[in-house]
């Protein structure tokens, strides 16, 4: 069902992780009494869930989240869902990159969308065999908001390698 599901938290971090092939529900999925001070960032998320688009769904109050660094490849419509009768208050959503038209569905007030890299190939090494790691020249490289929460990579490669955080 879902890779992450959860509900009522403050200061929860999901940092470095690959979620791929969600055949139901979503990669991860904040629901229900509300949260604050999530921080998603440097994840890379892959492939569309046949009944459902995007990676990310909140749908619950929400206050002070960061979604930050992460890849959306091949989500859907768009990568991430922030709606249902939510209200958000300080949420940003910075320096993702996505091959979708678009980040979010539809931007709520409370949100800050900046730095957003749409309809971009990240350029991964081959998806098809589940190989995530970014090519030479991708667009994911050097681009990415330096995080202290995220001082090394998926592959435990310290970070940054280049002249900035990757995506």
């Amino acid at each position: 069902d879902h890779g992450i599901y959860v509900s009522g938290y403050d200061n929860i971090v999901i940092v470095n992780n690959l979620f791929y092939n969600h055949l139901e529900g979503w990669a991860i999925h904040l629901y229900s009494s509300g949260g604050s001070r999530a921080l998603i960032a440097n994840n890379t998320f892959a492939f569309k869930n046949p009944d459902r688009d995007v990676h990310i769904l909140i749908w619950q109050n929400e206050t002070g989240t960061r979604i930050f660094n992460n890849i959306f490849y091949q989500p859907g419509a768009y990568a991430i869902d922030l709606s249902g009768r939510s209200t958000f208050t300080d949420v940003e959503v910075r320096n993702n990159l996505t091959d979708a038209g678009r980040m979010i569905g539809t931007v709520p007030p409370g949100v800050i969308e900046s730095g957003n890299i749409a309809s971009t190939n990240p350029s991964l090494a081959d998806p098809a065999r589940f190989d995530f790691v970014l090519t030479a020249g991708s667009p994911a490289l050097d681009v990415g908001l330096p995080l202290s929460e995220v001082m090394t990579d998926f592959l435990g490669t310290r970070r940054p390698q280049g002249t900035a955080w990757d995506v």
